[in-house]
């Protein structure tokens, strides 16, 4: 099953010390100044005359660029936060073939239309008539059974059934009746 992409408190709280301005003399300070300075940054210590560059350089002091990289992991940390989880598929399928995966992509189509009408009939899918995408749906819904469940597939994708062509055969008779009773009436 896939992992969740929900963002726990402690990741937010290990999220929140990477945007602290790193201590005095740590390695993650002088790395932090190191990329200002590749990007342009060139230090200063206020108040004297700036240059002129072509291209123009950056100036600012230390603080200056620790605070500025530090707003710039806040920000990515807000970024991250709000963006939508990734899609990540519930389920995979292998590379190898199994043999649960075989048998069902075995379905042939006549052996899959029966099962899509009685899905149709009882309102639990909107299939189109056309035997090419009856195939589909069945094939599609036992797959993921059998992803699921490996060699029990058979059983799990049996109970449901066995449920959806009560609901089917209900939803026929209560067609038939509305039928009967509506011409009856008129």
């Amino acid at each position: 099953m896939a992992e969740s992409s929900t963002i726990t408190r402690d990741q937010t709280d290990a999220l929140a010390k990477l945007a602290e301005i790193p201590p005095e003399g740590s390695e993650e300070r002088l790395f932090w100044l190191e990329a200002a300075e590749q990007h342009g940054f060139e230090p200063t210590f206020g108040g004297e005359q700036i240059p002129e560059y072509d291209p123009p350089a950056y100036f600012a002091t230390e603080d200056e660029v620790l605070k500025l990289l530090s707003e710039a992991r806040k920000q990515g940390q807000r970024d991250v936060l709000a963006a939508p989880p990734p899609h990540v598929p519930g389920l995979v399928l292998p590379r190898e073939l199994t043999p649960e995966v075989r048998d069902v992509l075995s379905i042939m189509c006549f052996e899959a239309g029966p099962i899509a009408h009685a899905f149709r009939q009882a309102g639990r899918a909107e299939i189109k008539t056309r035997a090419e995408d009856e195939q589909a749906f069945v094939l599609h819904w036992l797959l993921t059974i059998a992803l699921e469940h490996g060699a029990e597939w058979r059983k799990h994708a049996g109970d449901v059934l066995e449920v959806v062509i009560v609901e089917a055969k209900a939803a026929v008779a209560a067609r038939k009746e509305a039928l009967a009773t509506g011409g009856a009436r008129g």
